[in-house]
C-alpha cells in the first residue's frame, strides 16, 4: 500500500516535490522495519536527495536523514559509512539543538555502536556513556530510551572485557523493560540475548542457554523466521549449545543461522562471512 501511494503521489506531483521526501522517508522506514535495509537505504538517499534540492543543506530534517541512513549502512555492515553519515548528522544536530537534546543523545549511541564494529572500543564507551547520561537526564532513569542506551554500552563494557559492568547493566535493562514492554516484546528478546552472551563470557553457561531459547522463541514470534534477528539468534544459541555439549541441536541452528543470514544479508555481509569461518574453524 505504502508503495502504491508513493507511485502515485510521484505520478500527481513529480519526483522532486516536497512531500514525496516524506513519502520516500516513511516507506524506507518500513522497510527497514523488515529487514530490508538495501530498499530502505536507497529511498533514504533519494529523500535526503530531495530534501537538499528543495530547502538547501541546513534544513533541520537532513540530520535526521543522514541518522536513518547510517542506521541502514550500520546494518548492511558497511561500517565506514555508517560511522561517516553518524558524524555528519552529529554534527549538524549539536549545532540546532545543543548537546543535551534528546537527538543529539540517540546519534551518539547508534554512532557508538558502529564504533564497537570499528574495533574503536574507548571511543564507543565514551559517547555511550555521554549518551546514557543524557537519556537519564532528559527522561528519567526508567524511560526505555535510557534501557536501550544501557545495553549498548554494557555491550561496550563487554568488547573491553569488563563483564561484570556489562552483566549489572543488562540485568537491570532486562527487569525495567519487561515492566514497562511486557515479556513479548521484540526489544526484549535482543536484551535476553545480549545478557545470554556476557553470561557465556562469565562462565555461566546454562543461564545463557535459557535466555537464548526464550529469545528465539520471541524473535520468531515477532518476525517470522526468516528475519535477521531470528539467524542471530540461532547463532549465539548454537554457540551456547557448544558449551554444555549439546552438538548437535548446534549443527542443525548454525546450518539455520547460515541459510537465513546469508539471504537476508547476504553472502558478503560480514556477519555472514564470520558466521561461515565460525562453522569451518568448528569442522562443522
Amino acid at each position: 500500500l505504502a508503495n502504491s501511494a508513493l507511485a502515485i503521489d510521484i505520478k500527481h506531483l513529480g519526483i522532486n516535490h516536497p512531500n514525496i521526501a516524506t513519502r520516500q522517508s516513511n516507506l524506507a522506514k518500513i522497510y527497514f522495519t523488515l529487514g530490508k535495509y538495501n530498499q530502505a537505504v536507497e529511498l533514504f538517499e533519494k529523500a535526503l536527495k530531495n530534501i537538499k534540492q528543495n530547502f538547501g543543506e541546513n534544513h533541520p530534517q537532513i540530520p535526521s536523514e543522514e541518522s536513518n541512513i547510517g542506521m541502514c549502512y550500520d546494518r548492511l555492515g558497511e561500517y565506514e559509512l555508517s560511522s561517516d553519515f553518524f558524524e555528519q548528522s552529529l554534527s549538524k544536530t549539536i549545532k540546532i539543538y545543543g548537546k543535551n537534546h534528546p537527538e543529539v543523545a540517540l546519534i551518539q549511541s547508534n554512532l557508538g555502536d558502529v564504533c564497537r564494529h570499528l574495533k574503536q572500543f574507548n571511543k564507543a564507551v565514551n559517547l555511550l556513556e555521554k549518551a546514557l547520561a543524557s537519556k537519564i537526564n532528559n527522561f528519567g532513569g526508567n524511560h526505555p530510551a535510557v534501557t536501550i542506551c544501557q545495553v549498548k554500552l554494557a555491550n561496550a563494557y563487554s568488547d573491553i572485557e569488563d563483564y561484570k559492568k556489562s552483566a549489572n547493566l543488562l540485568e537491570d535493562a532486562l527487569i525495567k523493560s519487561e515492566k514497562t514492554l511486557g515479556v513479548n516484546h521484540p526489544d526484549i528478546a535482543k536484551y535476553q540475548a545480549n545478557l545470554a552472551n556476557t553470561y557465556l563470557c562469565l562462565g555461566k553457561n546454562l543461564q545463557a542457554v535459557r535466555l537464548l531459547e526464550s529469545a528465539l522463541i520471541s524473535s520468531e514470534t515477532n518476525f517470522g523466521k526468516n528475519h535477521p534477528e531470528v539467524g542471530i539468534c540461532q547463532w549465539s544459541l548454537a554457540a551456547a549449545y557448544f558449551t554444555i555439549n549439546r552438538k548437535d541441536k548446534a549443527k542443525v541452528l548454525l546450518k539455520e543461522a547460515y541459510q537465513c543470514l546469508s539471504k537476508n544479508l547476504g553472502i558478503d555481509h560480514p556477519n555472514t562471512i564470520q558466521l561461515k569461518q565460525w562453522i569451518v574453524s568448528a569442522n562443522l
